[in-house]
């Protein structure tokens, strides 16, 4: 839980074992994050995660480094998901990131 303090939208830059990499316009301060995708029928993905790094790019935008927090089945379904949106979108894939107050 915690108190919902930042939603920002971004697009995924890669997709990992255990984690997801995004681009996103600000730095995010946050510990915890949910990550929101839309798939091509619309259906919302969400997962929780958790910040592992941000820096900044050349270009100003945020490399953001996100664990995912499931267990191992329910990442693994996401990042089948993910990639399949990701490969639908032509590497173009939207993502929301909402940014939690941690505990």
């Amino acid at each position: 839980g915690g108190a919902v303090s930042c939603i920002c939208e971004g697009f995924v830059h890669d997709i990992s074992q255990d984690g997801i990499s995004i681009i996103i316009n600000k730095s995010i301060n946050y510990e915890f994050v949910e990550l929101r995708i839309f798939d091509a029928y619309d259906i919302q993905l969400e997962i929780n995660g958790r910040v592992i790094y941000c820096k900044e790019s050349m270009s100003g935008k945020f490399l953001t480094g996100v664990k995912l927090l499931g267990s191992s089945d329910e990442n693994k379904a996401y990042q089948e998901r993910i990639l399949q949106c990701y490969k639908n979108a032509k590497k173009n894939l939207k993502i929301n990131v909402v940014g939690f107050l941690s505990q």
